[in-house]
């Protein structure tokens, strides 16, 4: 029985092999949205065609007239010629999978299309947003592995199915997709490490994601009086080039092993620089030179500082009628603000405002006041008259303003006016004028 059993197995293979076509099985990998070439020879004298196996739909045939859905090529001359290969014009996740190529319905080819890993490297600053491209939204995983991690294949933190985000408890609040990506907010440290983005249905890693975070000192503010000189301290000991950079592009100092370089009014000593000192100081502060200041040795951010001018505060006494002349300092945006308190409150009315060079008043100004802001006084306009930079939300100067009251002298039925001194001066004049003509 056993060797009867045995004879009909090798009875069953040799048919097996001789009366069946083998099978060409082929995988082509190549780079998102290349083109592929998925390779088939085979000499057909009838109907060919190649069907997408995922969807079951036919995306090319040829016979004696040739057709390809968009997205796909075939020859028909190379047809004739026994090349039956089908090329993707531009490889994408949607077009991933197998493809069968069948001769008079008769399977000859069968060629699997993947897609190479996308590899990506980030390096982001500390409370920055990662954004990680899903690319796929049926059935998604997002593995993390920390760098020191001893787990080769990490931890499951979010999955996407059907474009329902779930996440673990601690990445929920801080995780939000839109779209395609997914947006990881608030990183720290402690984020670095790599994120892999894995297609269920295929079991692929699609990308991989290298994180490194880098720490961003804590901003310093440094206030200083207009016009004078402010230092930036920075101690660290750099073997490369240090520069100071001004809101994120500007540089305005910067040393190296053999010399040091600075704008006016911008001194970075090389000797203190050697000694590990990359202090920076402005000779004289003024306006234009407002904002946030970041020291760089190489990659390494260092001392970030903010520097902002006091406001300028100055008393002024006036007399009806006449003008308060106000300083427009800077080129940004500017409001007046009043209030007829001597404390400056957030409460004050704006009168006027600055902006690209137009200004417009408040309809109970607009007469007394010209473009230079010259604001003719009446007497009840006591108060604080206060310059804002409305862009970066500073007091730029503020103004004391105090009107003197003006008395009017008496007046004789005539129209005759006379101050209280006049008259008691000519009354003494005419009693002295009478006793003499006694």
């Amino acid at each position: 029985m056993k060797s009867f059993s045995i004879h009909h197995c090798v009875l069953l293979l040799l048919t097996l092999i001789f009366t069946t076509n083998a099978l060409d099985l082929t995988s082509v990998t190549v780079k998102l949205n290349e083109s592929a070439v998925l390779p088939c020879k085979w000499n057909c004298s009838g109907l060919s065609k190649w069907t997408m196996i995922d969807t079951q739909g036919i995306v090319a045939w040829c016979n004696e007239t040739c057709w390809s859905d968009a997205g796909f090529l075939i020859s028909h001359d190379q047809y004739l010629k026994g090349d039956l290969s089908l090329t993707v014009t531009a490889a994408n996740y949607i077009k991933r999978g197998w493809y069968n190529c069948q001769c008079n319905e008769t399977e000859i080819c069968s060629v699997r299309l993947s897609i190479d890993t996308l590899v990506s490297s980030l390096l982001l600053k500390t409370h920055a947003l990662l954004v990680l491209d899903l690319s796929i939204l049926d059935s998604v995983d997002v593995i993390y592995r920390s760098h020191n991690s001893k787990d080769l294949y990490g931890e499951n933190i979010c999955n996407v199915t059907k474009s329902l985000l779930q996440c673990k408890a601690e990445y929920t609040h801080r995780v939000l997709q839109r779209g395609i990506f997914l947006i990881l907010n608030n990183i720290t440290v402690s984020d670095s490490g790599f994120y892999l983005i894995k297609d269920r249905r295929y079991n692929e890693i699609i990308h991989i994601y290298t994180l490194q975070v880098e720490e961003i000192p804590e901003v310093v503010n440094v206030s200083v009086n207009f016009d004078d000189s402010v230092t930036f301290s920075c101690k660290y000991k750099c073997s490369l080039t240090a520069e100071w950079i001004y809101k994120n592009d500007i540089t305005v100092a910067q040393c190296n092993q053999t010399s040091c370089w600075s704008k006016n009014t911008y001194v970075m000593p090389h000797d203190e620089y050697l000694k590990g000192n990359l202090s920076l100081m402005i000779t004289a502060a003024d306006y234009s030179k407002r904002g946030l200041y970041r020291c760089h040795c190489g990659n390494t951010i260092l001392c970030p500082r903010h520097l902002t001018i006091r406001p300028i505060r100055t008393a002024v006494q006036l007399r009806f009628g006449e003008y308060l002349l106000m300083n427009l300092s800077i080129p940004e945006n500017v409001e007046v603000m009043y209030n007829q308190s001597v404390i400056y409150d957030t409460t004050s009315k704006q009168i006027c405002t600055l902006k690209k060079g137009s200004l417009e008043c408040d309809d109970k100004y607009t007469q007394r006041i010209e473009r230079v802001l010259r604001l003719q006084v009446n007497s009840n306009d006591s108060g604080l008259y206060t310059i804002r930079d409305m862009e970066n939300n500073e007091v730029i100067h503020v103004y004391n303003v105090s009107v003197a009251e003006v008395h009017p002298h008496p007046c004789n039925k005539y129209g005759l006016c006379f101050s209280p001194g006049h008259v008691i001066t000519t009354c003494v004049g005419l009693l002295l004028s009478f006793s003499l003509l006694l």
